[in-house]
């Protein structure tokens, strides 16, 4: 089921990076780096139910506001927020606000890039 998940992610993913580059297509490396981002998200995903988070991320945005943090994840008494992003990709002014917003709220608060995989383990466990 995951991997029919990450194919129709992909697809969505795929279909928006062409409407914001207004072209038909996309390249094999922008291919290539929407599919690492999918399966970035689709590991933490995966990782934060093995630990018994309950977690919430819109994989299709179109009509959703901009900028909404990829992942919700609620466990026991602690809420957490994470934008995901590619190595090099730096949040959107609008996923800052969002960011700086939540954590003024007292939410933890997070910005995660693959390489930080040895800190997203430490928050979920």
């Amino acid at each position: 089921m995951r991997i029919r998940e990450t194919d129709k992610t992909l697809r969505a993913l795929y279909r928006s990076q062409n409407k914001k580059q207004k072209k038909d297509r996309i390249s094999v490396a922008e291919y290539k780096a929407l599919e690492l981002e999918v399966s970035f998200q689709a590991d933490v995903d995966d990782r934060a139910e093995k630990l018994g988070w309950i977690h919430y991320h819109t994989h299709n945005s179109r009509g959703s506001d901009k900028g909404f943090p990829d992942l919700c994840a609620v466990r026991g008494n602690r809420t957490i927020f994470a934008e995901l992003k590619r190595e090099g990709e730096n949040p959107t002014p609008k996923q800052k606000m969002w960011l700086e917003a939540l954590e003024k709220a007292g939410q933890e608060v997070y910005l995660w890039r693959p390489s930080d995989w040895s800190e997203i383990e430490k928050v979920l466990r």
